[in-house]
C-alpha cells in the first residue's frame, strides 16, 4: 500500500525566501509542496518549476483560510510584512492539528503566536515562531558556545547581507516598517527603549563578508530569547553590505521619528531606491555571535560566525525551517503547543542543510 503524501503549504511561497523553501520542501519524499498566496499567477510559475501545487490564499480572509488549509499537515508562513498581520493562520493550524512554523521578524506578531499555547496544546497542533536568522538560528549559534561558560554576560548578534542578496517586497515591507520605531533592549541586567536602526557599529565578520556596518534591530520573541540565555546584555544588529543603503536607512528613520515622513509612500520609495543602491555590490552574507561570560574564574569572549559566500540560495535564513520540515516528515512533528525557535535545534541538526547551501561555520 502507498503511503500517504504529508501535504505542506508554503504561504508566499512564491517570494523569494518562499520560492527556496518550496524548492527544498518539494524534493522531501511522500509530499506535497504548495505554493500558496494571493497571485495565484505567481504561485503557478513556481509551482511549475518545481513540480508542486499552486493554491491562491489570502492569509487575512478567515473563511478561505478554513476552507484552503483542511487536510494540510504542515503551515509554513513566509508571508511579512508580518507587522502588518494578523494570526488568523497560525490560530486555524492551532485548532485543528495542523503543524505551524513562520518566518516572522515582528516582536508583536510573535507574542500574539506564543498565546495560542493553551489552544495549540488542546488542538494537537505543533506552533513554531521567528524561525529564520533572528532568533531562531541565532539561538543555535549561542547553544553551541554556551557550554564553555559557568555564566553568561553578554550576547551581542551581527548579520549582514550581500546587497545583492534576493529580497521581496514582504522583506523590504517589513524593514521600512520597523526602522526607526522604539524597540526595548536589555542592557546592564534592565530594560531601556532605543530605536530601530540606530547605534551603528563596524563589525569584522569572517572572509569574504569582512568588515560591515550594523545598526540596532529588534526581533520576534526577543522576550523568550532573553528568559532563555539570562545574560545581563543581549542586543541584535543588522545591516547590509550596501554603505549607501545604510545610510539611506538611517536617515529615513531619523525622519520618521520627528514625524515628517508618511511610511507608506515612502516605503515605496525607500523601496526601489535600495534595489537601486544595490547594484555593483556582493551576494555574501553573515551572522556572528559575540559572547562575554565566565569560563574557569575569568571573563572572556568567544566568538562563532555562518557565511555564505554568494547568499543567492538565502541558506542563512532559511536553514532552520529546512531542517525543522525535514525533522518532522521523517520522524513526526514536536509536542503540541506554541514556542519560539529560540532552543529547538542544535548545531549538528542544522550542519546537512548548511553544507547543502554552502554555508561556512566559523570559529573565533
Amino acid at each position: 500500500m502507498p503511503q500517504e503524501r504529508k501535504r505542506i503549504v508554503v504561504l508566499g511561497g512564491y517570494g523569494a525566501v518562499g520560492q527556496r523553501i518550496c524548492a527544498a520542501i518539494s524534493r522531501l519524499p511522500y509530499v506535497e509542496c504548495v505554493v500558496a498566496g494571493r497571485n495565484l499567477r505567481s504561485a503557478r510559475r513556481v509551482a511549475r518549476q518545481i513540480l508542486a501545487t499552486p493554491l491562491q490564499l489570502d492569509a487575512e480572509d478567515e473563511q478561505a483560510v478554513a476552507k484552503q488549509l483542511v487536510g494540510a499537515w504542515i503551515v509554513v508562513d513566509t508571508a511579512g510584512s508580518f507587522q502588518q498581520r494578523s494570526p488568523t493562520v497560525a490560530q486555524f493550524c492551532a485548532r485543528n492539528a495542523i503543524h505551524y512554523i513562520d518566518l516572522s521578524d515582528d516582536r508583536s506578531y510573535s507574542s500574539q503566536i506564543l498565546k495560542l499555547d493553551s489552544q495549540a496544546k488542546r488542538g494537537g497542533g505543533a506552533i513554531v515562531t521567528g524561525a529564520g536568522t533572528l532568533p531562531g538560528l541565532a539561538s543555535v549559534l549561542v547553544d553551541s558556545l554556551r557550554s564553555q561558560f559557568s555564566k553568561l554576560e553578554e550576547i551581542h548578534v551581527h548579520t549582514s547581507f550581500g546587497g545583492r542578496v534576493p529580497y521581496g517586497a514582504g522583506s523590504a515591507g517589513s524593514l521600512l516598517t520597523s526602522v526607526g520605531t522604539p524597540i526595548r533592549v536589555k542592557v546592564r541586567g534592565r530594560w531601556r527603549q532605543e530605536y530601530y536602526w540606530t547605534r551603528p557599529q563596524r563589525i569584522v565578520f569572517p572572509a569574504p563578508v569582512g568588515s560591515r556596518r550594523t545598526y540596532l534591530v529588534d526581533v520576534p520573541a526577543a522576550d523568550s530569547f532573553v528568559q532563555h540565555y539570562d545574560a545581563q546584555t543581549i542586543e541584535f544588529h543588522s545591516g547590509t553590505q550596501a554603505g549607501i543603503l545604510n545610510l539611506v536607512l538611517s536617515l529615513y528613520g531619523w525622519l520618521r521619528r520627528r514625524g515628517t515622513l508618511a511610511s507608506a509612500r515612502s516605503g515605496r520609495v525607500a523601496h526601489r531606491l535600495a534595489r537601486a543602491l544595490a547594484i555593483g555590490t556582493s551576494r555574501s552574507s553573515g551572522i556572528v555571535v559575540f559572547i562575554k561570560g565566565v569560563e574557569q574564574g575569568d571573563l572572556v569572549t568567544h566568538s562563532i560566525a555562518l557565511v555564505e559566500d554568494a547568499g543567492d540560495e538565502l541558506g542563512i535564513v532559511t536553514s532552520l525551517i529546512q531542517t525543522l520540515v525535514q525533522r518532522w516528515t521523517e520522524s513526526g512533528a514536536a509536542e503540541p503547543g506554541a514556542v519560539s525557535a529560540v532552543g529547538l535545534l542544535d548545531l549538528d541538526s542544522l550542519k546537512p542543510v548548511l553544507i547543502e547551501h554552502h554555508v561556512r561555520l566559523v570559529r573565533a
